[in-house]
């Protein structure tokens, strides 16, 4: 009986886009913090692997020099905020328009009929 012997790459390691090898995040491990903070504010704090903070300082080389490292990350932070937030409404809209296609009578004959 042959064994296949060749390496294989754990399932949570994809290939990224330059052809290198990138864990994927796994949220389960991610260690974030969120405190309140007085006057309303909040602070949240991300702890990265080794390969999570060279991918992090790998992507903020993008950053336009106009603005600073902070207004940047802040940007990222509020721009994948709102795309979250579009995403759920979008879903949310969908299923409401689903349940009044399902909750609409029909009209037989003048009369109206519920359908299940």
């Amino acid at each position: 009986m042959d064994l296949d012997t060749t390496p294989q790459e754990p399932a949570n390691v994809i290939e990224g886009n330059f052809g290198n090898k990138v864990e994927k995040a796994n949220l389960e491990t991610a260690k974030i913090k969120v405190e309140d903070r007085s006057r309303g504010r909040m602070k949240i704090t991300v702890k990265l692997n080794a390969e999570e903070a060279v991918a992090f300082r790998n992507f903020s080389q993008i950053k336009p020099v106009e603005i600073t490292e902070e207004m940047f990350w802040k940007q990222c932070f509020m721009v994948g905020c709102n795309t979250l937030s579009n995403n759920l409404r979008s879903l949310v809209e969908a299923e409401r328009a689903r349940q009044a296609a399902e909750e609409t009578p029909e009209i037989v004959d003048g009369k109206e009929i519920l359908t299940d």
